[in-house]
């Protein structure tokens, strides 16, 4: 009987053993590394290879950069994670993996088409663009470009439209693409100074209509651009309006995440800045 017991839990150990060949290299499109990013696994359990795909292996590394991961950084990662998981494990394949991070290339004509789709709101001509971005180097896999609305006629000489770039369902980077203003804009709602409501007496004066009032730059709840530091090196995030503001306003805005609140001056549409010194 003993016998036969032993037999039993062996095969009941077989059963839901594992075996995990690492490969001589991996190319990572995320921000985080995992073991089905860097190995084979094989395993006739569906909760343990979801279990033994899932266990993470720390960060991916920086664009143009690589590192190695040692099996035995592996390994304590395992007994960590799924301390009853690792005895069964079996282990194959390299003693290290060299990891890499995948890169795209977005055409800056993309961009800049993009862009033109949206600066054709206001007709053909309307506004020129200056130059061509340049190319754009993104970590990751699946990448979508889009255009911030001008939600005002632009009145200055020129004017940016900004192409936001999300990777993986994730925003990246925000590129502001120049334009020339080659005629004046109107909006469609715009009366004009010269246009006069009419006064409710018969034969009275016109009464000069009210202009209408601006949107604000940003409004409360959504998420907007923010820009920090100086010409030299500037940073973009995206971060969350806790309330209304128009250009030149300071108002507070928060980080997905984070604690703390910060201030930061609304510059344009869907865009707050913090001036470097």
């Amino acid at each position: 009987m003993r016998a036969l017991a032993c037999l039993a839990a062996a095969l009941a150990a077989d059963a839901g053993a594992a075996t995990v060949a690492l490969r001589t290299s991996a190319t990572l499109a995320g921000d985080r590394v995992t073991l089905g990013d860097v190995a084979d696994v094989t395993t006739e359990s569906l909760d343990d290879l979801v279990r033994l795909m899932a266990l993470p292996l720390g960060m991916a590394p920086p664009a143009h950069g690589s590192r190695r991961l040692e099996r035995d950084a592996v390994e304590r990662a395992l007994r960590a994670y799924a301390p009853e998981l690792a005895p069964r494990v079996a282990w194959d394949g390299t003693r290290e993996v060299t990891l890499e991070r995948s890169l795209r290339i977005v055409d800056g004509e993309l961009i800049l088409a993009v862009a033109r789709a949206e600066a054709g709101r206001f007709g053909p001509g309307a506004l020129h663009e200056l130059r061509v971005p340049r190319d754009l180097e993104v970590p990751g896999d699946a990448v979508t470009l889009s255009a911030r609305p001008l939600a005002v006629p632009p009145t200055l000489s020129r004017c940016l439209v900004w192409v936001d770039v999300e990777v993986d369902g994730r925003h990246a980077r925000s590129i502001p693409v120049a334009f020339s203003v080659e005629r004046p804009l109107a909006a469609a709602h715009d009366a004009g100074p010269e246009r006069a409501a009419p006064s409710d007496a018969p034969g009275g004066p016109s009464v000069p209509a009210a202009p209408p009032t601006p949107a604000p730059g940003v409004s409360r709840g959504e998420w907007v651009t923010l820009t920090a530091g100086s010409d030299a090196v500037r940073l973009e995030r995206r971060v969350q309006a806790l309330q209304d503001g128009r250009p030149g306003d300071t108002v507070r805005v928060k980080a997905a995440g984070a604690a703390g609140v910060i201030l930061a001056r609304v510059a344009g549409q869907h865009d707050v800045r913090i001036d470097g010194p």
